[in-house]
């Protein structure tokens, strides 16, 4: 579900932006727009790709890339001058994860113009709230320069969309699997689902969760033990002709392929009903595990899910 439809704006540079509008614009919409018409300008001209350059199209609005740790941000910081802006990027962090960390800085200068420049904090928090609404934006301008139209749109129309094309894609665009998931789901025609799961428990549970001592129980009785974490969804991200609601929070059965991959770390696809929309549904399902160097199972789990008619 996208977040404009799903969230009410509150911060009060926003609901300027808004208001200049007259209220006949959504903020996201504004925000892609400015981000598109940069690309424009710039892409297959200056900048040549993919993948594209963000340290090329900082210096054309006037700001520097140094490879240093960031002070303020485990990622990337955006540090003001007199004369210019530094973006100060994490050279510690896969390359993937710098690509978006710059252009999502970026984000935040083209936001300037926009006279969005409150000073905001990623807060970490995954929910969305007042304090990442400017955040959230500079992430949907960053996909925009990251991964642009009609570049992107092209090379999954020649690619099709699979497990396989996305990892090509990603190689091409020197972007995570995450971004590039997003970007299909959102870009594609037919009815599609990029869900993340995560090995996790609901958000009631742990508020209500204390440690397992015996001092606690005594005092608090009526509070149990938290149970073991279960597979499910982070996050959706649905095509616009994708029919269904998937909940956050819901969690998959030990027998479908998702829970499959989380175990073996391997790509798995095929047909079967799962439960995931408040009945049994029948999808073609490919998964991608999402590991990191390092990483051991269980893993978190991308799946694409596509509805059987």
């Amino acid at each position: 579900m996208s977040l404009k439809k799903r969230k009410k704006w509150q911060h009060p540079e926003i609901l300027k932006l808004i208001q200049a509008t007259g209220g006949k614009k959504d903020p996201v919409d504004i925000v892609r727009e400015k981000a598109r018409s940069f690309v424009k300008i710039f892409y297959g001209k200056v900048i040549k790709g993919p993948p594209f350059s963000p340290e090329i199209l900082a210096s054309l609005i006037g700001a520097k890339v140094e490879y240093k740790r960031p002070i303020l941000d485990s990622e990337a910081q955006l540090i003001p001058f007199p004369d210019h802006f530094l973006i100060r990027c994490n050279p510690y962090r896969p390359r993937v994860r710098q690509n978006f960390s710059l252009f999502h800085e970026i984000s935040h200068l083209l936001l300037m113009n926009l006279k969005i420049n409150f000073p905001c904090k990623r807060t970490q928090k995954k929910e969305f709230d007042i304090n990442n609404e400017i955040e959230y934006l500079c992430d949907i301008s960053a996909a925009e320069l990251l991964l642009p139209l009609p570049w992107f749109s092209k090379d999954m129309e020649k690619l099709g969309i699979s497990v396989q094309s996305l990892l090509t894609l990603c190689k091409k665009y020197i972007a995570s699997r995450e971004a590039v998931a997003i970007r299909v789901a959102q870009l594609s025609s037919l009815p599609l689902a990029a869900v993340f799961f995560s090995w996790r428990n609901k958000p009631q549970e742990e508020k209500s969760y204390k440690p397992e001592k015996k001092e606690h129980l005594f005092l608090f009785p009526e509070i149990k033990p938290l149970p073991p974490k279960k597979l499910r969804v982070d996050f959706s991200v649905p095509s616009s002709s994708f029919p269904y609601f998937i909940p956050q929070f819901k969690s998959v059965e030990e027998k479908t392929l998702i829970y499959k991959s989380s175990l073996d770390g391997k790509i798995h696809q095929g047909i079967e009903w799962i439960n995931l929309v408040n009945s049994n549904t029948q999808f073609y399902v490919e998964t991608l595990p999402l590991t990191y160097r390092g990483a051991k199972p269980p893993y978190r789990v991308l799946a694409l899910l596509r509805p059987i008619d």
